[in-house]
């Protein structure tokens, strides 16, 4: 994803299939990486890969302008 969001958006979540990878830069502009590996009860797995800045992704599943 080239744009920067709060969160994964759902809707690519729903579109990646069992042991695909996405890269989403998460968090807000002054919000550090990720953090530790996270894997949630779906099987979903979050790590962090260091720190990065990117253009806010605007509308339903990113930032409100």
């Amino acid at each position: 994803m080239t744009a920067g969001a709060p969160t994964v958006p759902r809707p690519l979540l729903d579109q990646l299939k069992t042991g695909g990878r996405m890269v989403v830069p998460l968090g807000g502009e002054d919000a550090p990486g990720a953090g530790p590996t996270l894997e949630d009860e779906q099987g979903i797995r979050e790590e962090s890969l260091g720190d990065c800045r990117f253009v806010k992704l605007i509308g339903r599943h990113g930032w409100e302008r």
